[in-house]
């Protein structure tokens, strides 16, 4: 399978053989085939299957594993109202079989890197500070894009919201399979605590995708990219973190945390840009601000770097 969910068997493939017959073993009975319909439309937990198909959970169980195998449908944990549930998605767009040797479409991939002072949009509470390879930076509230802030390496503030703008070429005309937004990040407080807990939003185009409750602001050994001069007892790294939207939902590093949102909810394809934006806002349980590091500071050697496949429509 592709990035973008299709499925594409070559009947004359021997080394597809076993797959072949799984799915038509998986698409002998009619639940099945209700099943899978009634996921491609949305995501449902294995309590809800067995509840809208009038079977027992042990039943149901018993076919998801069988399309499960037949690698028409994923399980995954997710959160719930009562903590901690199996979803289940089809992990599918399309099956086509065929008696040549036709290949699907080619999947592409777009990558780009932004610097974290070349924001184009902010709102900082209290105050706004940067570092750069050779010095700090104290920039006033009312000065925050003055260009200083473009040589910016790390960027750390108590609150408010920043937005990066990345190029939305790559969505004109294809189908976006995939968008990942990769940064590495930490809490804010005075000097550094590490379990100064923080709740941190993030959005594409406006939508929020998911609140990341970040576990502390560090500081108990020195960032191995740190330049020389930075202080010892200030905030030395951060966690790096992966946000994934994708025809199933939203992702953080892996792990499905908001199936409502997913890549055709986000608009990629309007205007000329793509708008992510990192913010805390006041009324937040653990209102404790954010640090974002640049490719010289902290533990990695990246901005913030946006990465999607993709496939262009009729191409």
């Amino acid at each position: 399978m592709d990035k973008c969910g299709l499925l594409h068997y070559n009947i004359f493939n021997r080394d597809q053989q076993e797959n072949i017959v799984n799915i038509a073993k998986a698409l002998s009975l009619p639940i099945r085939v209700e099943i899978l319909r009634q996921l491609h439309t949305k995501p449902m937990s294995i309590v809800e299957l067995a509840k809208t198909n009038g079977i027992s959970n042990s039943t149901a169980i018993f076919h998801l594993k069988v399309l499960e195998n037949a690698n028409l449908i994923s399980i995954q944990y997710a959160p719930s109202k009562k903590g901690m549930a199996q979803i289940c998605f089809d992990d599918f767009i399309d099956i086509r079989f065929s008696l040549s040797d036709e290949r699907p479409k080619a999947v592409d991939v777009y990558t780009q890197s932004v610097p974290v002072g070349l924001y184009v949009d902010a709102e900082f509470d209290d105050y706004v500070r940067f570092a750069t390879n050779e010095e700090f930076l104290r920039i006033s509230l009312n000065d925050i894009y003055n260009e200083k802030r473009q040589a910016a390496q790390l960027l750390w503030t108590k609150g408010g919201y920043v937005t990066y703008a990345f190029s939305n070429e790559f969505a004109q005309g294809t189908e976006v399979c995939e968008l990942n937004l990769s940064l590495e990040i930490c809490s804010e407080t005075t000097y550094y605590r590490d379990d100064w807990k923080s709740d941190i939003d993030f959005s594409v185009n406006g939508i929020k995708l998911l609140t990341y409750t970040s576990p502390g602001d560090f500081g108990e050994q020195r960032g191995r990219l740190n330049p020389a001069w930075w202080a010892d007892n200030s905030t030395q790294y951060g966690l790096l973190k992966t946000i994934s939207v994708t025809p199933k939902g939203t992702f953080l590093d892996k792990v499905l945390v908001n199936p409502a949102v997913t890549v055709h909810d986000l608009a990629l394809a309007q205007g000329n840009k793509i708008l992510f934006t990192v913010s805390c806002e006041k009324g937040a349980e653990h209102y404790g601000g954010f640090n974002i590091f640049g490719k010289s500071f902290g533990n990695y050697p990246q901005d913030i770097v946006l990465t999607a496949s993709y496939k262009k429509i009729g191409g």
